[in-house]
């Protein structure tokens, strides 16, 4: 329920069609990813072991990674 309300609560300044991702097992066997929007992120399967990345306004999708700006030109 954390992260739905986490949702609710970004959804109110930012727009539903945001980019975001999280990863599963990051470093370890069975390591998986997913990029989805913030529309359909309280439905992903995320647990104890899951990162979950919100993007910003800047935030796109390269190729198969989610990326952020930082001051950087890509």
């Amino acid at each position: 329920e954390y992260l739905k309300k986490a949702c609710e609560i970004i959804g109110e300044v930012q727009s539903e069609d945001l980019v975001c991702g999280w990863v599963k097992n990051i470093g370890r066997e069975g390591q998986e990813y997913r990029i989805v929007k913030l529309k359909d992120l309280p439905e992903e399967p995320v647990d104890m072991f899951t990162t979950v990345f919100i993007g910003n306004s800047q935030s796109r999708i390269i190729g198969d990674r989610l990326v952020t700006p930082r001051g950087y030109k890509l």
